[in-house]
């Protein structure tokens, strides 16, 4: 099966779909699109005979509002983007070039999946969705920019959510008074626990440590 491109209008979002996507990610995956419109090419958006969206129904929604942008908007939302940022200014006015080129004609690369029957299209929506792996943490905190993955999509602990968890503490009317709590226990006493002895005192002082043995090894 080889991937064509089709007229973005021909596309239809299936209304089956079980997947959903916050405003939030949605709008993450805008971004990543437009400073990644590669992407697309290698992840073509599969639909059956009707075109009606298989996989990709989220790509899809995120063209449908590039392509709703206008001008403006759309040279605003590149300059604002951080991935966009890092590029050249001559990468940057060639990826401004190419959306504008692409709005007058919305395009987006698909694959038909004609060789899959009724029950196999329902099976392959759900497992198209689903992820087996899992990420490794160690190696995305050790070799992964944090902030570069917030906005590609992955679920990682941010500045930002250690401040919106950030409990304001402020002092309050109590007062130690060490003197009136009462000691109850002092070094070199020891408890006898059933079968366990307890001493206050220090573990790596060797004479406190036989004198809790009590000669025992």
């Amino acid at each position: 099966m080889d991937a064509e491109i089709v007229n973005l209008s021909q596309i239809q979002v299936n209304g089956a779909n079980p997947r959903i996507i916050k405003d939030e990610k949605f709008e993450k995956l805008i971004n990543s699109i437009l400073a990644l419109p590669k992407m697309l090419t290698l992840r073509p958006i599969v639909v059956d005979e009707t075109f009606v969206a298989l996989g990709g129904n989220m790509r899809y929604r995120a063209l449908t509002a590039i392509a709703d942008l206008d001008d403006n908007e759309l040279s605003e939302r590149l300059a604002s983007n951080s991935d966009v940022q890092k590029k050249t200014q001559a990468e940057q006015d060639a990826l401004l070039n190419y959306w504008l080129r692409w709005k007058d004609k919305p395009t987006a690369p698909v694959i038909r999946a004609s060789e899959l029957t009724e029950d196999e299209q329902r099976e392959f929506i759900i497992k198209d969705n689903v992820g087996f792996g899992e990420w490794d943490w160690d190696a995305l905190a050790n070799d992964w920019d944090n902030e570069e993955l917030d906005r590609w999509g992955v679920d990682v602990w941010t500045d930002t959510d250690a401040e919106d968890n950030t409990v304001e503490t402020h002092e309050d009317d109590f007062d130690e008074d060490t003197d009136a709590i009462e000691v109850r226990c002092k070094r070199g006493d020891v408890w006898q626990l059933g079968d366990h002895r307890l001493k206050c005192g220090d573990s790596i002082d060797l004479q406190e440590v036989k004198e809790l043995m009590g000669g025992v090894k």
